[in-house]
């Protein structure tokens, strides 16, 4: 591989006319392409993965009569460029490789470059049916159209490509039914037809192609059953069928296939029992993929010795509990996914046996009980291990602190005590810590502030004591720092305004902060979630409140998805558009509401709220009748049964009485009076 540096291809190479193999790929050439229409022997030209572009036209290709290779994949040519007709006039044109070049299809049926065996249109956003021409290419053995915008149906037409070995109609528009005429074509061993809007069911006659070792149909809307005569793909190594709505059990018959390496089947309806009889012959088997299908049961032996060594294996959100699942001999195992699985049980003795490969572990969600140990313990490559919502106990190990590749650590409602190791300051990959809903008790570690990395702190309902440290205004890529419900004594620091800009949640309520609010909070612009409440805070709300503007954001986007961690906040958005809805009367900065409007309306109350008011009003005037009446009923009787209390209060009657009467009189003798 060489490096030009963007210099242009020198013209000198069109003087070479008896050339018949030019390949200047990957060589970091710029500009134009050249017009080399007078290496008329040329056979194999490769231009490739350039900087390159045409600008005027490639009429000189036709010239090109010897050609037989063609590759110009990632040169822009662009829609207004005519390159079919001067491809179409090379007879001898065995591979012709256009992908990311900017180009689309025209409308034609026509075409000379029969004798064309490699098609690959890949990557151009090309907005057209699958063309007509197509079919016309009898002996075309390898056809890529993904990643384009291609739309309609599959053609049936497509039967014709008798000689095609590999099929690639991936990421377009496609939609209806796939045609059963694809089980003719019995030279094929790649099909993909993945992230279409294929419907209707996977057609049977797939099972008749022998030969083929990659099917690839996911992110589809296929229905129905698996197919019963995917039982004969005997050759079949990876079968995706994921992200579709396929119904019904899983064919037993799939576990006859021992050539098969991968198996993808989650995010469908699939139902049924699992059981030893689906994984007979995977001898093969290293990933396999089941999440999503909730109606699917295992029952498994627990002295059931599984016949393959899985790499990857999720089963997130199937019902292969209460026993943790089988999977001893999957000694090189990399990625386990077990998430919501109904598993209700201690971490096997063999699981540190596989666990030293481990990479991503995910056992959150389930009932899971014991020691942290033996989970952590013999492994150095581990990246994300999401434990929460399980019931483990005990302190956090310090050989967790050995992990020095750990990106996310989610330990969250558990039951862990214990103060937190001081070493986990060397996890400096650390991107996200979530300990929410633990006894953890001590100090917060100062050495969690050389975790340059972090982005999501969350330490909520804890019983951490004293102060924050100052060693975490280091975090100044934070986003996330949460933690409210501890017992925390110090003043709020300033320096979380001065330093962590990038804040957009910030809570620390219900602990025992003092002092005043630092003005320096008004700096951090992102701030969308604040939270104070509960605490001992003393003076005024800072009146740069009204600079946090991204309190006023319409969208609450406080999700952070790395290496498959979904941070969780939506309790916290609630909560805000909750008290919005109840202060929707407020006006003025930061809230978008002109206090000087006077003809505003306030029409959207919830029905909560509304119930909540028409049912407190009710309470309120019933209080104050039913006061009444028992108020005057004590008066009346204090009258009936104390006698100097009746003398005296009929006599103050009398009195005011005979005043008002005198009153009347002499106001009625002065009009009078005054009429005369």
């Amino acid at each position: 591989m060489n490096n030009f540096s963007g210099q242009n291809i020198p013209e000198f190479l069109r003087s070479f006319k008896y050339l018949e193999y030019l390949n200047l790929s990957y060589s970091g050439f710029s500009g134009a392409v050249p017009h080399l229409g007078n290496l008329s022997r040329l056979q194999n030209l490769y231009l490739n993965d350039n900087d390159l572009m045409v600008k005027n036209d490639l009429g000189w290709v036709s010239l090109l009569s010897s050609l037989k290779h063609l590759d110009f994949s990632g040169i822009t040519i662009g829609n207004h460029i005519d390159w079919f007709h001067p491809a179409n006039m090379l007879p001898s044109l065995l591979t012709l490789n256009l992908a990311m070049c900017d180009i689309h299809i025209p409308a034609t049926k026509l075409i000379n470059f029969t004798s064309l065996n490699s098609l690959d249109l890949s990557s151009n956003g090309i907005n057209s049916t699958i063309p007509v021409w197509l079919s016309n290419l009898t002996g075309l053995v390898h056809l890529n159209l993904r990643n384009n915008s291609f739309h309609g149906g599959i053609p049936d037409s497509i039967r014709t490509l008798n000689s095609i070995s590999s099929i690639d109609l991936s990421w377009n528009q496609l939609s209806g039914p796939v045609p059963p005429s694809l089980g003719g074509l019995s030279s094929l061993k790649l099909l993909d037809l993945s992230v279409n809007q294929l419907s209707g069911s996977i057609p049977g006659s797939i099972g008749l192609l022998t030969r083929l070792q990659y099917l690839f149909l996911q992110y589809n809307e296929f229905s129905g059953n698996i197919p019963t005569s995917f039982g004969q793909l005997s050759n079949l190594h990876s079968l995706f069928l994921d992200g579709n709505e396929l119904t019904g059990n899983i064919l037993a018959s799939l576990g006859q296939l021992s050539n098969l390496q991968t198996l993808f089947l989650d995010g469908n309806l699939l139902s049924g029992v699992v059981s030893e009889i689906h994984f007979t012959k995977l001898y093969n088997l290293t990933i396999l993929g089941l999440s999503g299908n909730s109606l699917m049961t295992f029952n498994v032996s627990p002295h059931w010795i599984p016949p393959f060594q899985l790499k990857y294996f999720d089963a997130s959100s199937c019902n292969i509990g209460p026993q943790f699942p089988n999977i001893q001999t999957s000694t090189a195992l990399g990625f386990l996914y077990l998430r919501n699985s109904g598993i209700r049980d201690t971490i096997p003795e063999w699981f540190q046996n596989i666990s030293s490969h481990l990479q991503r572990l995910d056992l959150s969600n389930n009932q899971i009980h014991g020691d942290l140990a033996q989970i952590i313990a013999n492994n150095t490559g581990l990246e994300v291990v999401n434990l929460g919502n399980n019931r483990f106990n005990g302190s956090i190990p310090a050989h967790l602190c050995e992990q020095l590749s750990l990106k996310v650590m989610d330990l969250s409602n558990n039951n862990l005590s214990g103060v937190l190791p001081m070493c986990l300051g060397n996890l400096i990959q650390l991107e996200a810590i979530d300990l929410t809903n633990n006894t953890i008790t001590g100090d917060i570690p100062s050495s969690l502030g050389s975790l340059s990395q972090l982005r999501s702190l969350h330490l909520h309902n804890n019983k951490f004591q004293g102060n924050i440290p100052l060693a975490l205004h280091n975090l100044i890529g934070l986003e996330t720092l949460d933690l409210g419900n501890n017992l925390l004594t110090c003043n709020i620091p300033s320096w979380i305004g001065k330093r962590l800009s990038k804040l957009r949640i910030l809570n620390l309520q219900s602990n025992k902060l003092k002092g005043k609010i630092p003005t320096e909070l008004c700096q951090i612009n992102h701030l969308q979630h604040l939270n104070l409440a509960n605490n001992s805070i003393t003076g005024n709300i800072p009146h740069c409140f009204c600079n946090l503007t991204g309190m006023i954001m319409s969208d609450f986007n406080f999700t952070y998805d790395g290496y498959g961690y979904e941070e969780n906040v939506e309790a916290y958005i609630k909560g805000i558009q909750l008290k919005y809805t109840k202060t929707t009367r407020l006006c003025g900065k930061p809230l978008p509401r002109n206090c000087k409007e006077s003809n505003l309306l306030y029409t959207h109350v919830g029905d909560g709220e509304s119930k909540d008011s028409s049912h407190g009003l009710s309470w309120f005037y019933t209080g104050m009748v039913s006061g009444f009446v028992i108020g005057f009923i004590g008066f009346i009787g204090s009258l009936r049964f104390v006698r100097i209390w009746r003398i005296i209060y009929f006599e103050m009657l009398e009195n005011v009485c005979r005043w008002l009467t005198i009153s009347i009189l002499v106001t009625l003798s002065r009009t009078k009076r005054k009429s005369f």
